[in-house]
């Protein structure tokens, strides 16, 4: 019971602490600017710094406060007890969220999404024209891509682990008033390859398609582990996974709860690279396999790769404006349940 309260009351806090906890970090950074005597010279950016981490946490407070009415009341009690303090790690996937914000929901994210979503969505469109068929979309994120295929007609049911994402997926699908209606600054915990000032302070209108109004199919989201999750439903037409296959560290049950939950005929289209999650960390490091291996693993599981496409680079939750970063060299495939 305690571990359940910790998954969802962490993250919770987390967001609820993101100004002081951006504040903290700040403090140092500025006292590293005193003791390099440029404090003056950088204090109008401080400054600027600080208003943007305040345009944060405010859309912080409000993911906090729709995330209180999904708790009950005995959470509710407790959520402000020491043992549920978010931790380091929990502080950085609400800095990972507000990229990941950015990538989903902003035109900065347009080209990632060109790379990624629109491979997939054209071809469950290619095998479903109308849109009649049911999608669940494991790893989720905040919900983009299963939006994308409700907008087509698919019923697409969104799956995801992080409950951080969950949180803030519940706020920009449900409290969402329109389109771009808010203003975030994802950028402003990055320090490398930055261009300019200006470019780290960038704020960035969310959400750039308003969900509400954008629907012709249904939309679900389902929180949870996948493979316990959906090891037992009832069989769905496709499946579509991006960049989630390398974070499991059981890829051979994840292929077979996905080959258990398409029908004979259905469709399997993935996007993503080989970074395995857990690879090196003796604790949870398996099957971390190399895209040859994979492939014939997913043949032998019940399935026929009708298109397959390597080598395809894009960016993550990459600034637009960056100076470098890191390029994915990716692998999609369109499979067809045998």
């Amino acid at each position: 019971m305690e571990d359940e309260l910790e998954t969802w009351l962490r993250p919770l806090n987390a967001f609820v602490e993101y100004a002081s906890e951006t504040e903290e970090i700040l403090k140092r950074r500025e006292s590293k600017a005193r003791e390099a005597e440029q404090d003056q010279w950088l204090a109008s950016h401080f400054i600027n710094l600080r208003q943007a981490a305040e345009a944060n946490a405010e859309i912080c407070r409000k993911i906090a406060q729709i995330g209180v009415e999904m708790l009950d009341e005995e959470s509710i009690k407790v959520l402000g007890d020491e043992e549920f303090k978010a931790t380091p790690l929990d502080a950085e996937k609400v800095r990972s969220t507000l990229r990941q914000f950015a990538r989903e929901w902003s035109s900065d994210g347009r080209s990632e999404r060109a790379a990624c979503f629109d491979r997939i969505v054209t071809a469950l469109l290619k095998e479903f024209p109308d849109g009649k068929a049911k999608v669940v979309v494991p790893g989720s994120g905040l919900g983009r891509l299963p939006c994308e295929l409700a907008k087509y007609g698919f019923h697409a049911v969104g799956n995801e682990f992080s409950v951080h994402m969950v949180y803030a997926s519940n706020f920009i699908l449900n409290l969402s008033p329109s389109a771009n209606y808010t203003s975030i600054h994802p950028y402003i915990h990055n320090y490398s390859h930055i261009r300019t000032r200006a470019d780290q302070l960038a704020p960035v209108s969310i959400p750039d398609m308003w969900p509400a109004e954008s629907l012709a199919g249904e939309l679900e989201m389902a929180v949870g582990d996948f493979i316990e999750s959906f090891a037992e439903a009832d069989p769905v037409d496709a499946v579509a996974t991006a960049f989630f296959l390398d974070t499991t560290d059981d890829i051979y049950t994840t292929i077979n709860t996905i080959s258990n939950l398409v029908r004979p005929g259905g469709i399997w289209t993935n996007f993503g690279p080989l970074l395995w999650h857990f690879d090196g960390d003796p604790d949870r490091c398996g099957l971390e396999l190399c895209m040859e291996d994979l492939i014939t693993l997913i043949k032998s599981s019940g399935w026929s790769i009708t298109t397959l496409e390597t080598d395809v680079e894009t960016t993550y939750c990459q600034s637009p404006n960056a100076m470098g970063g890191f390029v994915y060299k990716c692998l999609f495939f369109v499979a067809k349940r045998i």
